[in-house]
């Protein structure tokens, strides 16, 4: 699993779950959040195993 600030990536093997973090603000996305989107992107992007 990983943890950036306002993004977590879960699960395991060829299905990830990816959960905005942000209840106190009905999770509105902010740029900081579109950041860590793309690098939990990336790092799912390179993992052979997640379809």
């Amino acid at each position: 699993m990983t943890t950036t600030r306002r993004i977590s990536v879960d699960g395991g093997g060829a299905i990830r779950r990816l959960a905005l973090n942000r209840p106190a603000r009905h999770n509105a996305q902010t740029p900081l959040m579109w950041a860590e989107l793309a690098e939990a992107g990336a790092e799912l992007a390179a993992d052979p195993q997640v379809r």
